[in-house]
């Protein structure tokens, strides 16, 4: 099982000095894992080798993490582009999940910056109290001759009243 520990370091290296995800094999992590099983269970020896046994796992363990580290960092930070290659099949529905809830926040924050675009100026004609637009939000109070940002339905109600008039602009 000493290849494990060379594949393992291996990896390591590859993933420290690429900067894309590294190619591994699919069936990886399950072979680490069964050898640090038989790690534990070769516990059950003499003390010195106990010993011995307990930290090659630290040191093992550490390697992972490192390894689950880098592969994590370098995955998140692709995924804006799309889900990266060289996934194994085990990582993938994590990535897919994350890149999901990314494509859901960017809908999300499109659509609200959007809504606060339409919004109409107007050049307010008439003192107005505080009043909610259609966005529940609060707006005002307003004075004659303040300038305010309203969103569109409630500004057309506001000028169809003869309380504001609308501003055009053009760059």
């Amino acid at each position: 099982m000493r290849d494990v520990e060379v594949e393992l370091e291996e990896a390591l290296k590859n993933e420290r000095l690429s900067t894309n995800l590294s190619k591994l094999p699919d069936d990886f992590y399950i072979r680490l894992s069964q050898y640090l099983s038989k790690l534990e269970s070769g516990k059950e020896k003499g003390e010195l080798e106990k010993e011995e046994l307990t930290e090659k796992k630290k040191t093992l363990l550490k390697m992972i993490e490192e390894l689950l580290d880098l592969r994590i960092r370098k995955a998140l930070a692709s995924l804006p582009k799309g889900i990266p290659e060289n996934l194994l099949s085990c990582e993938r529905p994590y990535f897919e999940e994350i890149a999901e809830c990314i494509r859901k926040m960017r809908t999300s924050l499109l659509c609200e910056s959007v809504k606060e675009q339409s919004t109409e100026l107007l050049l307010i004609s008439e003192k107005i109290p505080k009043i909610v637009a259609e966005d529940l939000k609060f707006y005002g109070p307003f004075s004659k001759g303040d300038i305010a940002a309203i969103p569109k339905r409630t500004a057309e109600i506001l000028v169809k009243k003869g309380l504001a008039r609308k501003i055009e602009m053009t760059i």
